[in-house]
């Protein structure tokens, strides 16, 4: 077996951590606390040293047939640990240490002697794995996105892991970011285990990166949420527990006294609608046309269909030669949607599903996973990135109360790390209504700045004069048919 080794290249907290990581009293260390403080290294260079220990410990000499299984390394998601965790792995590990097979998703060390199975808790064959298998080492990287039930499936794998009948040590390190979740009860209340150990890493306390730049950015990031620069550059665990609202009554007068260029070039316009079903106590159908900074026509009714829903999109697209129709295509939306497409508008038409994940329309791969790993879904995304917008004197709100109102009354919670607006049906239940023009208006805030320039730009004189017949017949013959 070739004697290979791996430089520890440690930051003080870093070290801090190690030391208690394998101190015979400590079994569980949570470490971080804050963003950039080294987390995800200290994790892949506590698997390595782990493994050194257990060799030594053993006094293994040969390789055996099958490697050792001696741990686990994951995330909640596989993508996440794949394109974040095994990244970091790979940049740090000295390659010779080890050899990684992505079918069986397992890292195989020091030339076979032993393993670490790896992934994500939402890989089927890692849970059917965690049902029989006996670890001694586990990594969990930004645990704070687990939760507490697959915090005790971990921990069940724990205890009795023997090689050559030795009993290996049991270690779990966890790393996260402050967040409501079970770490903050099982590391930092008052009747911690003894066997527990919380170690706050914090940007400043790392001596590899730049640190009055990485804060610079965060502070920027989180300009207008104080209670996370406190959480992730002081790793604050108590103000992230509260929800927030995202805008306030103050930020919207602002935006609506605003003064802002009418743009000349490079001119955007588009339509964005948020559709809503037919029948009784339907919901509000809103359409809103945006011109970069501001609305410039907008459109509000009930009970109708998704072909009626559909022609007012295009006949707004046709009249001011929009960039895009941009519709929340959930449920009815995806109706709404496909009809706009068969009308054949003069601009793309894009569905946006706001469940999905983050970042959808980013064309770097880059800027889609840092949003990935910021925002919940793409909800998250256009509420936060709007609001925003709108505090930073970007945008112009029409004076319109019920807009202002529903706009006031969306929260938002950092949920395992990543910031979540709260779910539709509970801001309909506290106003009385769907927040439907504030959806719509959000959608076009954030859409905007990503479709590219209007192709053609008229004059405000061409937007009133100029006549629109195929659009015009369009909508008399849907007329003519629902009568």
């Amino acid at each position: 077996m070739n004697e290979l080794n791996q430089d520890f290249l440690l930051s003080h907290k870093q070290t801090e951590a190690w030391e208690f990581l394998f101190s015979d009293n400590i079994e569980e260390v949570l470490f971080g606390g804050a963003k950039g403080g080294g987390k995800t290294i200290e994790g892949c260079y506590a698997a390595v040293a782990y493994a050194q220990r257990v060799l030594k410990l053993c006094s293994l000499k040969e390789v055996p047939k099958y490697p050792h299984l001696i741990g686990f390394l994951g995330r909640k998601r596989s993508v996440d640990f794949t394109k974040t965790t095994l990244e970091t792995w790979k940049k740090f590990i000295n390659s010779q240490l080890y050899e990684y097979n992505d079918q069986k998703k397992e890292i195989v060390l020091f030339g076979g002697l032993f393993k670490y199975h790896c992934g994500g808790m939402d890989d089927e064959n890692n849970i059917q794995k965690f049902n029989s298998a006996e670890y001694g080492f586990i990594f969990i990287d930004q645990a704070e996105e687990l939760d507490r039930d697959d915090a005790g499936m971990l921990r069940a794998t724990l205890g009795r892991a023997k090689i050559n009948d030795i009993s290996i040590p049991q270690k779990i390190i966890w790393t996260a970011n402050p967040a409501i979740c079970f770490l903050k009860e099982d590391f930092l209340s008052k009747d911690i285990l003894p066997t527990r150990k919380y170690i706050k890493a914090l940007p400043s306390d790392n001596e590899f990166i730049d640190t009055k730049k990485y804060i610079a950015n965060l502070q920027e990031a989180y300009k207008h949420r104080p209670e996370l620069i406190r959480a992730y550059i002081e790793g604050d665990w108590e103000g992230i527990q509260g929800e927030g609202f995202l805008l306030s009554q103050e930020d919207c007068q602002k935006s609506i006294k605003l003064e802002l260029p009418i743009y000349t070039i490079n001119q955007k316009t588009i339509v964005t609608n948020d559709p809503a079903w037919l029948g009784e106590n339907a919901d509000e159908i809103v359409h809103y046309v945006l011109r970069n900074n501001r609305v410039i026509d907008s459109g509000f009714y009930n009970n109708k269909d998704t072909v009626y829903q559909a022609a007012k999109n295009v006949e707004y697209a046709n009249q001011y030669k929009t960039s895009a129709i941009v519709i929340d295509a959930i449920g009815i939306g995806a109706g709404v949607f496909d009809n706009c497409n068969k009308l054949k508008p003069v601009s793309k038409v894009i569905a946006i599903n706001s469940s999905k994940s983050a970042g959808q329309l980013e064309e770097n791969e880059d800027k889609r996973k840092e949003k990935e790993n910021k925002f919940f879904n793409t909800r998250a995304e256009m509420w936060w990135e709007a609001s925003e917008s709108i505090k930073d004197g970007q945008f112009i709100l029409p004076n319109d109360e019920k807009l202002i109102n529903q706009l006031c009354s969306v929260k938002y919670e950092i949920r395992n790390g990543k910031i979540k607006i709260e779910d539709k049906k509970d801001i309909k239940a506290r106003l009385g209504e769907s927040p439907n023009r504030a959806d719509a208006m959000i959608q076009g805030i954030w859409a905007i700045k990503k479709v590219k320039p209007d192709s053609s730009i008229q004059t405000n004189s061409d937007w009133k004069n100029k006549q629109f017949p195929a659009s015009q017949r369009m909508m008399e013959r849907i007329q003519k048919r629902r009568h």
